[in-house]
C-alpha cells in the first residue's frame, strides 16, 4: 500500500479513537449503555471520513501537494473576522484560503491593536443573516465569546470548533454558517485542517432537519428577523 507523505499529525483525528476505547471501557466496567455505543460508532465513523480525506489525495497524486488543501472546499468565498488574540491565525487562514482559490472577505481586525470582539462578530454574524455572505470564520483567543456574540444574530449558527471531527459535524448535523477557533487554543496548522474539513462539508439533512428547524423556528417564534439585529452599537 502506498505511504501518504507530508500529512500533519495534527489532522488527523483522535475523537475516534477516544470515543471507541470510552465504549470498551465501559462495556468492561460492566455498563452497557447503548448511548455510549452510537456515540463511539458515530465518532469512528466521522473520524474515518476525515482520515479518507486526507489520505486518498495523496494516494490517488503520488505526492500531495502542500499548497492544496487537504479535503475539497466546496465554498469559494468566505467571511473572517478576529479580535487582536486571533490576528496572528487570521492572517495565516488568509494566505492558506487565497491559495486555495477562495476569495476572503475581511471583517477586522486589522492590526494586533486591542479591539472589542464583539463589534466584529456581530458585523460578520448579520451578514450573514442577511445572506450577504454564506460562511464565515471567527477567531478570539478561545473561540468561546466570538461563538456566543454570533449567535445572539437571528438566523445564524455559530459553531466553536477545535478538533476536524467537530467542524465536520457542525456543519453536516448543525448546518452552522459560523465557525469559531481560539487562536490560543489550537496552532495554526491544526486551524487549517479544521477551516478545510469545515468548508468541505455541507448539511446532510435526515434526522437533523427537524432539529434545526426548530431552531429556526424558535426565532422566528419571537418575532426576531435578521433586520431587527443592528451590528452598529452607535445606531442603538
Amino acid at each position: 500500500m502506498p505511504r501518504s507523505a507530508g500529512i500533519d499529525p495534527a489532522a488527523i483525528p483522535t475523537s475516534g479513537i477516544d470515543g471507541v476505547t470510552d465504549a470498551m471501557l465501559a462495556v468492561k466496567a460492566g455498563e452497557h449503555n447503548i448511548s455510549i455505543l452510537q456515540d463511539a460508532k458515530a465518532q469512528a465513523e466521522g473520524a474515518l471520513d476525515i482520515v479518507q480525506g486526507l489520505i486518498l489525495p495523496s494516494v490517488e497524486a503520488g505526492t500531495p501537494n502542500r499548497t492544496e488543501p487537504t479535503r475539497q472546499m466546496t465554498k469559494t468565498r468566505v467571511a473572517i473576522g478576529s479580535d487582536e488574540a486571533g490576528f496572528d491565525l487570521k492572517e495565516a487562514l488568509k494566505t492558506h484560503l487565497t491559495a486555495a482559490g477562495v476569495e476572503v472577505l475581511d471583517y477586522g481586525c486589522d492590526s494586533p491593536d486591542p479591539v472589542d470582539y464583539p463589534d466584529i462578530a456581530l458585523e460578520l454574524a448579520h451578514d450573514i443573516a442577511a445572506h450577504k455572505m454564506e460562511r464565515g470564520i471567527l477567531i478570539c483567543g478561545t473561540g468561546i465569546g466570538m461563538a456566543i456574540t454570533a449567535n445572539k444574530v437571528p438566523g445564524v449558527r455559530a459553531a466553536q470548533a477545535h478538533d476536524a471531527f467537530s467542524a465536520q459535524r457542525a456543519r453536516k448535523s448543525n448546518d452552522a454558517q459560523i465557525v469559531t477557533l481560539g487562536a490560543r487554543v489550537i496552532a495554526p496548522e491544526l486551524a487549517k485542517t479544521i477551516v478545510d474539513t469545515w468548508l468541505a462539508s455541507e448539511f446532510e439533512g435526515g434526522n437533523s432537519t427537524r432539529k434545526v428547524d426548530k431552531i429556526v423556528a424558535f426565532d422566528a417564534q419571537r418575532g426576531r428577523t435578521a433586520d431587527d439585529t443592528d451590528p452598529d452599537p452607535e445606531t442603538r
